[in-house]
């Protein structure tokens, strides 16, 4: 199977999806679930066939896509079907060894939050059907355009999620009715406007496609010679930042994902896929288009700031939780912003490594997380519980801190090697800090108050069975991954100035391209104004 037979599948399916569940019978709750499954499990196959027919590619496989990474444009690579030619929009999907990964652990966190089934009602269905196709729509997009415009619509169908989820059955709906659309809109406000600083980048790269080749289309090649004003990388460069502090999330944007998971009603669902897609989103937006627009604005911010944030995260979050031994879903919650931290770290480095590791980490860690808020959120209290799911539980924590043997920890092994290789002191304390957040998590599982899910037992049981299974071959295994991942993180790291590339003067203030820095025997890089 070549990878454009699935791309435009994997956004078909989930609407196809929430198009029966419209069409179903509001009664027919048994029909939304085993809908909501087979979904689930589809893009799950389709992603699991994607990845193995990249892996029987040749090692030189590149990344590719438009105002993507430059590289070779493959015929079987990249999927085009026409939009609005007079506007000079056309819908482009690709898939390569960054995105594929990504459509394997989209079903995955799904099928997690499926186990939960705590969204019982249609118009929640809907939304996270829509919010599905979305997030799949974002990892196969070509275009900085199109994954904006994903990514709006998956904000608004979690908060439509959100909105519509059901209150029947818990105590004083009314007013868990009203503090859920708080935390609703609240999401909103943060989400939203990160996906406008996108678009924004988006239409600004656009435009300067237009006044230097004359059309607003660019290919790989062409990305090669696209002159972009430094002032307009600078902006660039600061709206994926913003995209990533608000959607990882770190401090002080964090605030509405510690509300959503504290939330005490019929949300789990919801929050386990923000929990665990939103970090995987923001660091793909990074990698695939951050790197390769801005390059030198990335690694000065990344280079003076980079190691200091990623200690400050750790830290500060860890110490929050620390003083949230009332509220488990809080101390819960701001354990998991502190341990983006580590993803943090691997970006920081902006060596190959570290790239990599990031990568691992945010495919791996999001379903290790998703799977740990999935166990603890739907413990109504410790004595509810039973004893698997208790031992489930307590696998997961340690999981989720880095068990060697489980997968996250390859992941974390990356970037911590790399953080040390660049600077020992940050990464030491980033470590202390994530001890701390570590410990709270040991001491404060299962001091939970009622959350109100009413979780299955026996369907959380088996999926957790499952997922901690898969989680430890991966970790006893972990061959596959890296190579799937190593060619990515390669070719993302070449646009880094340090490393191959470099933005130089062509002649004029504005006139500033990206070309490639090569070196002859002797170390010494060619005359600036050369043309590679």
């Amino acid at each position: 199977m070549k990878p454009t037979d699935a791309m435009f599948s994997f956004v078909a399916v989930s609407l196809i999806g929430a198009v029966v569940v419209a069409l179903l019978p509001a009664a027919s709750r048994q029909g939304r679930r085993l809908v909501f499954l087979l979904v689930s499990l589809i893009e799950l196959a389709l992603g699991l066939l994607a990845a193995g027919s990249l892996l029987d590619l040749p090692g030189q496989f590149t990344l590719y896509g438009i105002l993507g990474l430059a590289g070779p444009r493959l015929s079987e690579g990249i999927a085009e079907l026409p939009w609005s030619p007079s506007l000079g929009l056309d819908l482009q999907f690709g898939i390569d060894h960054l995105s594929a990964p990504a459509l394997i652990v989209i079903p995955l966190l799904f099928l997690v939050a499926a186990g939960t089934r705590s969204a019982e009602g249609r118009g929640t269905s809907i939304g996270l059907l829509v919010a599905l196709a979305s997030l799949q729509g974002i990892f196969t997009a070509s275009n900085l355009l199109l994954l904006a415009l994903f990514s709006q619509t998956a904000v608004f169908g979690l908060f439509f999620a959100l909105c519509l989820t059901r209150d029947q059955g818990d105590a004083g709906t009314s007013a868990h009715t009203s503090e859920r659309h708080r935390v609703a809109l609240r999401f909103l406000l943060f989400n939203y406007p990160a996906t406008l600083g996108l678009l924004a980048a988006a239409l600004s790269v656009r435009s300067t496609a237009q006044q230097r080749t004359g059309s607003p289309q660019l290919d790989p090649e062409q990305l090669l010679t696209l002159a972009l004003p430094a002032e307009a990388q600078m902006w660039i460069a600061i709206a994926f930042g913003l995209f990533l502090a608000i959607q990882l999330p770190i401090p002080p944007f964090h605030g509405w994902f510690v509300d959503l998971i504290a939330l005490r009603t019929r949300t789990a669902t919801v929050a386990i896929l923000i929990a665990g897609a939103w970090p995987l989103v923001a660091t793909y937006g990074m990698l695939r288009f951050a790197l390769s627009l801005c390059p030198e604005p990335v690694e000065l911010i990344g280079g003076e700031w980079g190691g200091s944030i990623a200690t400050w995260v750790a830290v500060y979050a860890g110490a929050l939780a620390l003083a949230q031994r009332a509220s488990m879903q809080r101390q819960l919650a701001l354990v998991c912003v502190s341990f983006n931290a580590v993803i943090l770290l691997g970006l920081w480095t902006l060596t190959s490594q570290g790239i990599q590791g990031s990568l691992v980490y945010a495919l791996n860690h999001g379903v290790v997380r998703a799977l740990l808020l999935a166990l603890a959120l739907s413990a109504v209290t410790k004595a509810q519980s039973s004893s698997w799911q208790s031992g489930l539980l307590w696998c997961a924590i340690i999981v989720f801190v880095g068990f060697p043997a489980s997968a996250p920890f390859s992941g974390f092994l990356l970037c911590v090697i790399a953080g040390f290789a660049v600077s020992p002191g940050h990464t030491m304390v980033t470590l202390v800090g994530l001890f701390i957040a570590a410990s709270n998590l040991f001491t404060g599982v299962g001091r939970g108050t009622p959350t109100g899910g009413g979780v299955p037992q026996r369907a959380l049981t088996a999926t957790a069975a499952v997922v901690l299974g898969l989680t430890l071959y991966l970790g006893l295994h972990p061959g596959p991954l890296i190579r799937l991942t190593a060619p990515a993180a390669a070719h993302v790291s070449g646009w880094l100035p340090t490393t191959g590339y470099s933005v130089l003067g062509a002649g004029g203030g504005d006139q500033e391209q990206v070309v490639p820095v090569t070196t002859d025997t002797t170390g010494h890089s060619p005359d600036e104004g050369q043309a590679p």
